[in-house]
């Protein structure tokens, strides 16, 4: 089993992930896109608008699917209410804490990205 390590950086909780050999083994074994979606999501560095519109490619960084909060991995992955039903689906929560999150799997967090097209 992957787990997933939440840490905190700029105050904005981000998903990241120390490797370790079985996890480089893993992700080796993946589609190249998979594994530019999984460094994306992880870094939170993927198309979210919060990391957009630090690089000056977004007007907002507000969450384009419930403009509530601003999009970022973690919101995206753990707390996004538009999201709910399929983080349940995925997580079997609807909702994830900081801890709850550091139990994510990898495999668990690419299924959810590719259900919902990131």
């Amino acid at each position: 089993m992957v787990n997933v390590v939440v840490l905190f950086t700029n105050q904005v909780p981000s998903i990241t992930k120390p490797l370790a050999c079985e996890d480089i083994v893993q992700i080796r074994n993946l589609e190249r896109d998979q594994i530019r979606l999984l460094c994306g999501i992880l870094s939170g560095h993927y198309l979210f608008r919060k990391h957009l519109f630090t690089m000056g490619l977004s007007d907002s960084t507000l969450c384009p699917r419930c403009e509530a909060d601003e999009d970022t991995a973690f919101h995206a992955v753990c707390n996004c209410p538009a999201l709910a039903s399929r983080r349940y689906t995925t997580f079997g929560f609807h909702v994830l804490s900081a801890e709850e999150a550091k139990e994510l799997k990898i495999e668990d967090i690419l299924l959810l990205a590719t259900t919902l097209k990131f």
